[in-house]
């Protein structure tokens, strides 16, 4: 049975690994590439992408709509990329 993306966000806030695994895995690619658009190098984008990712493990309980999920993640990704940008 195939889960949507409101209900692995939702056990993965009830603490499911498994859950914010598969998370990640439809989501990686996709934060890699929004923030090698911003910062240009791809080694620089995976760290951005890790940081991301943290970020949002962290703050899950923060998202108010499990629906926006994608686009909550992106904002996280933007920032980073942002903060890693000025740094370098």
């Amino acid at each position: 049975m195939t889960q949507t993306q409101e209900q692995l966000v939702e056990q993965a806030r009830q603490g499911s690994i498994e859950s914010f695994g598969k998370l990640y895995e439809q989501y990686y690619n996709g934060i890699v590439a929004l923030a090698y658009s911003a910062l240009g190098e791809m080694g620089l984008a995976e760290d951005a992408a890790q940081e991301t990712f943290a970020i949002a493990c962290q703050d899950l309980m923060k998202l108010r709509d499990s629906s926006k999920f994608g686009g909550w993640l992106g904002g996280i990704c933007r920032n980073v990329s942002k903060q890693m940008k000025k740094k370098t």
